[in-house]
């Protein structure tokens, strides 16, 4: 595991650091033992992002910070005059 990827305290990884902490926005889900079957089933997959590919991309906009590259996003709302769902509020661009 990279230095990158383990807690501030040097102790553990940040996993053990975020999985400890209370979730204090979830629901109350009804059945624990489905909830737990699921969690346990959920921890059993790779990991969606590995943590070169995280240092990759950390170091990429590292280097827009710098002024060496741009950064061009897009999404749903990148034209949002057209969808009356996006917000009205024009995009902010920083040059």
């Amino acid at each position: 595991m990279s230095d990158a990827v383990r807690n501030p305290a040097g102790t553990g990884s940040v996993e053990d650091t975020w999985s400890a902490l209370p979730a204090g926005q979830q629901p109350e889900w009804p059945d624990p033992e489905a909830l737990s079957a699921v969690v346990s089933e959920l921890r059993s997959y790779p990991p969606l992002v590995f943590a070169g590919e995280a240092d990759l991309l950390k170091d990429r906009i590292a280097s827009v910070a710098r002024g060496e590259a741009f950064l061009l996003t897009g999404g749903d709302c990148a034209d949002c005059s057209r969808w009356p769902w996006c917000s009205p509020t024009p995009p902010r661009c920083r040059w």
